[in-house]
């Protein structure tokens, strides 16, 4: 059997952001995009932000850093990538063939992009 799942992950520009555990967490495959992006903007929130940023975030709405749908071909939004924040920051995104050794060390292969625009 084949596991997917969207995974959440820390990426980062440079060595001087990056995280020693780069996953942050995997979710159902059937969850939507935009639950996604939702729960993508509370992690980073959550990990990321000051007290005072949290609060402006959860009270006023205001965020400084919005999830957003990667582009592809064109410029295209495409729903199957998600990033969130400056650096480090996440990514989310579709991954199949799951597999954890028995040291915990995860590997997955991404899902392919699509290499044409499409219609949402």
């Amino acid at each position: 059997m084949r596991k997917k799942a969207w995974v959440i992950t820390w990426e980062c520009l440079g060595d001087h952001a990056e995280k020693d555990d780069k996953v942050v967490m995997f979710l159902h495959p059937t969850t939507g995009p935009s639950k996604i992006k939702e729960i993508v903007e509370l992690l980073y929130a959550a990990f990321k932000y000051t007290p005072a940023d949290k609060l402006s975030f959860f009270v006023n709405k205001s965020n400084p850093y919005p999830a957003e749908y990667r582009r592809i071909v064109g410029g295209q939004q495409w729903t199957g990538e998600i990033t969130c924040g400056h650096n480090p920051f996440l990514w989310a995104r579709k991954v199949e063939d799951i597999q954890i050794d028995n040291n915990e060390n995860i590997r997955w292969k991404e899902t392919p992009k699509p290499r044409k625009p499409y219609i949402l």
